[in-house]
C-alpha cells in the first residue's frame, strides 16, 4: 500500500496551512494583505517611501492629527521637498481639505499623500474612489484597533485602493502602516 500523499491531499494541507496563517493574522488583528510589488524603499520612522519617486519639487501632503512629525522633517531633509502638513478639520471631510489646499497652493497633483487621521482614513479612501485625485504614493496608518473599526474595515479599504490601481510596496509588522504606489 502506497502511503505517499495524493495531489488532493497536498492541496488540502496547503489550504489548511493558508487557513491557519489567516487565523493567526486575525487573532493578532492584522489584515491579510501583504506586499504586492517590489520597489526600492526608504524607511522614515514608521513609514516607507519609494525614494525613486521623490525629488526636491515633489508635492507632498501630510494629513495628520498630530503636529508636524519626525517623518515630515526627515522627508524634507532627505529630498529637499516641502511637506505641506495639516490637521483635518472636525466637520470637513479630509479629502475636501486636501482639494481646498491644492487649489490654494496651485497644485494640480500630489506626489505623496500621507494619512494618519485616527480612523478617518476609511471615509477618506471611500471618497478617493469618487475623486480625480490620485497621489503617486499613498501612506496610510490604519486604526482598526479603535472602537467600531476592525481588520475587515482595513481589508476593505485596501481592496478599494487596489481597485483604484494602488499596490502595496511596504507594510509594517504591526499591520497598521501601509505604503502604496499607483501603478
Amino acid at each position: 500500500m502506497d502511503r505517499s500523499r495524493s495531489p488532493v491531499d497536498m492541496r488540502f494541507f496547503a489550504n489548511l496551512e493558508e487557513s491557519m496563517h489567516a487565523l493567526s493574522r486575525r487573532l493578532r488583528s492584522m489584515p491579510r494583505q501583504s506586499i504586492q510589488i517590489a520597489l526600492p524603499k526608504l524607511q522614515l520612522g514608521r513609514c516607507s517611501v519609494a525614494p525613486d519617486l521623490l525629488h526636491a519639487s515633489s508635492v507632498v501632503y501630510s494629513v495628520t492629527a498630530r503636529p508636524a512629525s519626525a517623518f515630515d522633517q526627515a522627508l524634507e531633509a532627505r529630498f529637499g521637498c516641502r511637506v505641506h502638513s495639516f490637521e483635518p478639520v472636525a466637520s470637513v471631510p479630509v479629502l475636501d481639505c486636501v482639494h481646498w489646499t491644492m487649489r490654494n497652493l496651485g497644485h494640480r497633483y500630489v506626489d505623496l499623500l500621507r494619512l494618519d487621521i485616527e480612523g478617518q482614513e476609511y471615509a477618506t479612501i471611500e471618497a478617493l474612489s469618487g475623486s480625480a485625485l490620485r497621489p503617486c504614493q499613498l501612506l496610510v496608518e490604519f486604526h482598526h484597533h479603535m472602537p467600531n473599526l476592525s481588520v475587515e474595515h482595513t481589508e476593505q479599504a485596501l481592496t478599494q485602493l487596489n481597485e483604484l490601481g494602488y499596490r502595496i510596496f511596504d507594510c509594517q509588522a504591526s499591520g497598521h502602516e501601509y505604503s502604496l504606489v499607483l501603478i
